[in-house]
């Protein structure tokens, strides 16, 4: 193979725009239009996601009302109900709360709670992965050994033992998840 010099010039085999031509990837957006044009149960799924992300990102400017303000004299409204504080489009709960504002509120913190959990585990799984993939032989065997032993205990006693014994809070949830 013929290796140029530090000094010699080489020329570019193609200039950047046609290297990001041939980058854009529009067979592959295509081709996912095309499976949720035949699948419609997969592009309502997509069209729920994409609400519930909406609602978790424009959630305070998005709701109607305060979700934890009470009205006890809006109790078990019926979606629609109006008086003089507004529109309840979802209805009122037991404490005469806005149901749709709680469902915003409660978006927010799922998506939150999800996405950093996900992070979370994801780049402890893909460490551990990778020491186990590396090291190999007895270091993969303990390692492996330690995970057995994390899934032989049920998720749920788990998790109430370890909030039970740190305490509840929003931390705690993303670290147990």
């Amino acid at each position: 193979m013929n290796f140029p010099s530090p000094t010699q010039k080489v020329a570019p085999k193609s200039s950047l725009s046609e290297t990001l031509k041939s980058f854009v990837p529009t067979r592959y957006f295509v081709s996912i239009f095309q499976s949720l044009r035949r699948s419609p149960v997969g592009a309502i799924g997509i069209i729920i996601v994409m609400l519930v992300l909406f609602l978790a990102v424009f959630g305070p400017h998005v709701s109607p009302h305060d979700p934890t303000e009470r009205n006890l004299r809006a109790r078990f409204q019926p979606p629609g109900y109006a008086d003089e504080k507004g529109v309840y489009l979802l209805g009122t709960d037991q404490v005469g709360r806005d149901v749709l504002s709680r469902i915003v509120a409660g978006a927010r913190v799922s998506v939150i709670v999800g996405i950093t959990s996900v992070a979370i585990a994801g780049s402890i799984g893909v460490m551990y992965g990778l020491v186990a993939g590396f090291v190999g032989k007895w270091v993969d065997t303990i390692l492996m050994r330690i995970i057995d032993g994390f899934l032989s205990v049920p998720f749920i006693v788990l998790a109430v033992a370890i909030a039970g014994v740190v305490g509840p809070s929003l931390i705690t949830l993303i670290l147990i998840l």
